[in-house]
Order: structure tokens, then C-alpha cells, then sequence
């Protein structure tokens, strides 16, 4: 027996990736600002499941037909206005971004109006995922063509700065508001995160967890990108933090050409919500956030960091070099 699902209402999914802490939440809005983008989904069983396939935990039509799925009730359940957020402080609630009013309307609407809906609105569902680009693959089998992924990226120095001082290296498998998926290693609970250097996460301080964490990430990512087609290339982008809040306006064209979608008329008002920033300040940041690091981490792992900051703007610029030429 094999299952099935078709992607009967919707195809088109956009995810914006990246890992805790990697200024995901500026994006939402941004992205929300062209035609038809919708507020950002909260909903980890997109990233669960192509994380569980990619361990050999979920047979390939079981994963195919749950992701389908999954964004076959997202679209439905959006243009009917069911799980619509009215909290006023998310940034996945219908007050924080534009089309308030949209999502409003929405919840007085009917069954019976909802294909006629979706062929008017033409919904793109966003989807907040963490560190799901490794695990791209399930993705790529789900949704083929209608697939995108905006992959934010952030100077290591920054990253991990702020996820230790937000309580990672320590807080997962033992804080009960720190929900993710861990595994079982020597009776102890661990982030997935860490599966193949198991024991070296138990031995580790804290900063060191998060440094070693940051930086297999990171290969993980590049290195999964370079296996892709030039096809598959052309469904992800990358857009770096420190450049897009020092030259907003440079992005918004390319947001616009990979997405396929016209900037929304009242997108000033996101504008207005962007907390922009200088290279100079961006320097000065940087300078104060690796001096505390250096306090906390081993010798090994402060030097691992600096090499990795010293390699990061090189890489981002082979990353944006080769997004340039599959566009042009």
C-alpha cells in the first residue's frame, strides 16, 4: 500500500529558513508585502517531517502525502479565516502585518466559496521553518516547481551571541518552553541538532555547544546548496541580515522577481516597521557581542568563531555571485 495526496488546491509554498535567532521575524512582514503572500504560518510539521525523512524515520510516500496535505488545509483553513491569529503583539498576527482587514473579512466567509476564493486570491502560503535547507529534499518531491525557500543569513558572531544569551546549549530537552525534537543518547535527552557528535555536546560548555552548532550548521547549508541543480538553485535565496537592514530597498526588487509577486500598495507601511541600521553600528555591535563571547568560551571554540566570522562575508558574496548568474 502506498499513500497519496495531490497538491489539489495549492502547490505554492514559500518557507523562510534559517536557524533560531536568525532575524526570521523581520522577514515575515516583508515578505507578507506582496500580492497575495500570506501571514507567516507557525507550524513546525513542515520542518518535523523533512527533518524525520532525512534520518530514515518516515517512509517517502508517508512524508510526500503528510506535506502535501499539510498545506492543502493551510490554504483552506486561511481563506476561510479558521486559526486566523488576532493576538496584537505576534508577528504572525493579522495586526502586525498588512491585510488586516483581508483576514478579517475572511472569517465570515462560507465552505462554498472558498475555491472560487482561491482562484481570485491566488494565496502563497509562508511558512516559518528552522534549519530545514540540509533536509530540502522531501520538500522538492512534494512540491516541485511551486516551492521557494528565502534563506536568511547572519553574520556567526551575532548568531551566536544572541542563542546564547537566549539559553540554547542548555535549555533544550530540560525547559518545557523550549519545544523541538531531541533524541535519546546515553540517557540523556539531546537536541536533534547535535545527532553525530552526541558526546562531544555533552562535554562542551554551553558557548562552545553553540559555536560547534553554528558552525556545522553552516556547512551543512553550503554544502547542501552546491549539490542542487541549477533549478533547485533558482528556488532559494539568500538574503543576508546585516546587508538587507543597511539596503533595504536594493532587496525588495529581487524579493519581488523570486517570488513572482508585485510589491502590495500599502507596503510603506512595513517600511516603516524595519529597524534599520549603518556599518558602523553593525561594527560597533559586533565588536561588544565578541568580546563577551570570548569571557565564555574555550580558546578553541573563540578561535573556531573568528575563523568562521572572517569566512562569512566571502561566502555570502559566492553565494549571492551565484544566485546573480542563475538569474540573470
Amino acid at each position: 500500500m502506498e499513500f497519496h495526496c495531490e497538491n489539489g488546491l495549492t502547490k505554492d509554498i514559500v518557507f523562510v529558513d534559517g536557524p533560531t535567532k536568525a532575524a526570521k521575524r523581520m522577514f515575515h512582514p516583508v515578505i507578507t508585502g506582496f500580492e497575495g503572500v500570506e501571514v507567516v504560518t507557525m507550524d513546525p510539521l513542515f520542518e518535523r517531517l523533512a527533518l524525520l525523512y532525512h534520518y530514515n524515520k518516515m517512509d517517502k510516500d508517508v512524508a510526500i502525502s503528510l506535506l502535501r496535505n499539510q498545506l492543502q488545509e493551510h490554504v483552506f483553513y486561511t481563506v476561510i479565516g479558521r486559526k486566523t491569529n488576532f493576538n496584537f503583539h505576534d508577528y504572525s498576527g493579522i495586526f502586525y502585518n498588512i491585510g488586516t482587514l483581508k483576514n478579517i473579512k475572511r472569517i465570515f466567509r462560507k465552505d462554498k466559496d472558498v475555491l472560487k476564493a482561491i482562484k481570485e486570491e491566488k494565496p502563497l502560503i509562508q511558512v516559518q521553518t528552522h534549519d530545514t535547507l540540509p533536509h530540502i529534499d522531501i520538500l522538492f518531491e512534494a512540491f516541485g516547481e511551486g516551492l521557494k525557500m528565502i534563506e536568511s543569513l547572519r553574520d556567526p558572531i551575532a548568531l551566536v551571541n544572541s542563542m546564547y544569551l537566549h539559553g540554547y546549549g542548555k535549555r533544550e530537552g530540560s525547559d518545557p518552553m523550549k519545544i523541538m525534537m531531541t533524541v535519546k543518547h546515553k540517557e540523556e535527552y539531546l537536541p536533534w541538532y547535535c545527532i553525530g557528535w552526541e558526546d562531544r555536546y555533552l562535554e562542551l560548555s554551553q558557548m562552545d555547544r553553540v559555536i560547534h552548532f553554528v558552525n556545522t550548521r553552516s556547512k551543512n547549508i553550503f554544502e547542501k546548496y552546491e549539490k542542487l541543480t541549477d533549478e533547485q538553485k533558482k528556488q532559494i535565496l539568500f538574503i543576508p541580515f546585516e546587508d538587507i537592514i543597511i539596503n533595504f530597498d536594493h532587496y525588495i526588487p529581487k524579493i519581488e522577481k523570486f517570488l513572482g509577486r508585485k510589491v502590495e500598495k500599502s507596503f510603506d507601511k512595513i517600511r516603516k516597521k524595519i529597524k534599520l541600521s549603518t556599518k558602523e553600528d553593525l561594527e560597533k555591535e559586533r565588536k561588544k557581542k565578541l568580546a563577551t563571547i570570548k569571557e565564555l568560551a574555550s580558546e578553541e571554540y573563540y578561535e573556531l568563531l573568528i575563523k568562521m566570522g572572517q569566512e562569512y562575508d566571502e561566502t555570502v558574496s559566492r553565494l549571492l555571485s551565484i544566485q546573480n548568474n542563475l538569474t540573470k
